[in-house]
């Protein structure tokens, strides 16, 4: 039942001896300086990577901030116009008019393709998606309100080929002759 615990007469002991000194205090003094000087340049190593970290995370930080408010203001930019686009499409009445608010849609349009670099894809497809419809509305309402007007020929334009009676002729080349004699 003492197997477990050995008995005091069954201990064993190890002895311990240091080994001789064999370097003097001057080289061990050297040797710490140098394991010391070691840990010194690994510590500054150390350092000056997490300065650099913390610099690439704070430039980051800076230009998401900025790439955050150049959104920000392309969309307040973008929504003013698209609205303004918007409330008047109930306000024009004539052909030219739709004409003019088409061009200054086109133009917003273009704002929002010069813009697309700074924008995320969803930003940029919903915006497109809502110039899209806009674009549909001015064309709905436009052919409701003032369809494009038709081509015909003017009148003028048939005056000028009417046929020539000989009385007309006979004027005409007096005319010429006398144009001539001049």
């Amino acid at each position: 039942m003492s197997q477990s615990q050995p008995s005091p007469s069954q201990e064993k002991y190890f002895e311990v001896s240091l080994a001789p000194q064999t370097a003097s205090n001057e080289q061990l003094s050297a040797k710490r300086d140098e394991v010391m000087a070691e840990r010194n340049r690994k510590l500054q190593e150390r350092m000056a990577a997490m300065a650099q970290r913390r610099m690439k995370r704070s430039t980051a930080t800076s230009s998401m901030k900025q790439q955050k408010e150049a959104i920000q203001e392309f969309t307040q930019q973008f929504t003013v116009r698209y609205d303004a686009i918007e409330d008047d499409i109930a306000q024009q009445r004539t052909y030219e008019q739709f004409k003019a608010l088409k061009v200054c849609a086109f133009k917003l349009e273009q704002f929002l393709a010069d813009n697309a670099s700074i924008l995320p894809s969803y930003t940029f497809e919903a915006k497109n998606k809502m110039m899209s419809n806009l674009k549909e509305k001015i064309n709905q309402t436009q052919q409701s309100i003032a369809p494009k007007p038709k081509f015909v020929f003017s009148q003028k334009n048939k005056n000028v080929y009417a046929p020539v009676t000989a009385a007309a002729a006979s004027d005409e080349d007096e005319k010429q002759k006398h144009d001539n004699n001049n």
